[in-house]
């Protein structure tokens, strides 16, 4: 029974590895645009500033909300997804492990009324990271949490399905991937 569980254990392991490389493998990264990001203009009390890759045809669009800036990406002529970064300051002041990561995963869903999908696990990422799909009304949300020793950084992809949402995972984690901290602006 023993040596069951922990064939299982490893199939389980080698699995989670190879969704997570595989879809870097497979993201075509002709024609991604690099835009910068800065906080400010929409909310005085942001100097977040920032830069992203999105894919060919999307666009940014940023809103602000009750509980700060929100950056999100979207395909003008394809209303059936869309990604949301949200940067917030990093309390703990250092890279977040995978087990810090989780507990603000699970205070952000909370937060946020997002439900895990009964049965999924979270993927711990090799960067600290953690990434898991959600409910929240009708939609299936891909989400993903990195962090810096000054930000934690929370991108969330909206889909239809969680097909849908397991589809476009390879998207989401190019664009958390490729954001890239800058230099605060001074008030």
């Amino acid at each position: 029974m023993f040596i069951m569980k922990l064939l299982s254990g490893i199939l389980v392991l080698l699995c989670a590895v190879f969704l997570l490389i595989c879809p870097v493998l497979a993201i075509d990264y002709t024609g991604w645009k690099e835009v910068s990001v800065n906080e400010a203009p929409i909310n005085s009390t942001s100097s977040t500033v920032y830069s992203l890759k999105i894919p060919p045809g999307n666009s940014i669009r940023m809103d602000d909300t009750p509980i700060g800036p929100i950056t999100n990406v979207f395909n003008p002529s394809d209303s059936r997804s869309r990604v949301s970064i949200v940067i917030s300051n990093n309390q703990a002041g250092h890279i977040l492990d995978p087990a810090a990561s989780r507990q603000y995963l699970d205070k952000f869903m909370l937060g946020a009324k997002i439900s895990q999908i009964y049965g999924d696990q979270p993927q711990f990422l090799n960067n600290g990271g953690v990434m898991v799909y959600g409910t929240s009304g009708d939609k299936t949300l891909g989400i993903y949490i990195m962090s810096t020793d000054k930000k934690v950084i929370t991108v969330t992809g909206f889909y239809k399905s969680l097909q849908d949402a397991k589809a476009g995972v390879d998207i989401l984690g190019m664009i958390a991937g490729s954001i890239q901290m800058a230099i605060p602006i001074s008030k």
